[in-house]
């Protein structure tokens, strides 16, 4: 069964009982930020189904993420749960997705450290920012 038919968590691990969601990736970023380039055409190259949200720190009401993330962009969030902070590859990336897109919470010891994992970053928006 192709990937993009599958969504939500197996209930029964021998046989697929729902479908797997598409990942929407929260991509936190600024203007002018090359390593935020690598990272988005590393994503854009994945044969894994996502929605990139791109959430720029640096606009106004975003001074929670700019003071937690200012020094760590691109950090990257996949269906809520933090990813990666500065590089990522294909393959760490799609195997982190397929694992959460199986509904799997993926243990912090298999990703990145969150570099500031005290300071609250709030809800996460819906809609890409202008960058």
């Amino acid at each position: 069964m192709p990937v993009e038919e599958l969504q939500g968590p197996f209930k029964d691990k021998s046989k697929m009982a729902h479908k797997l969601v598409r990942p929407v990736v929260h991509l936190f970023t600024k203007r002018d930020c090359h390593l935020c380039d690598v990272v988005k055409a590393v994503m854009a190259s994945s044969t894994i189904p996502h929605e990139v949200v791109m959430v720029n720190i640096t606009l106004p009401g975003r001074r929670a993420w700019f003071d937690k993330y200012k020094y760590d962009i691109p950090v990257l969030y996949i269906n809520g749960q933090y990813m990666a902070k500065h590089r990522i590859t294909k393959e760490s990336f799609e195997e982190t997705a397929r694992r959460i897109m199986a509904g799997e919470k993926i243990p912090q010891a298999i990703l990145a450290e969150d570099p500031n994992p005290d300071l609250p970053i709030g809800p996460l928006p819906d809609t890409s920012d202008p960058l």
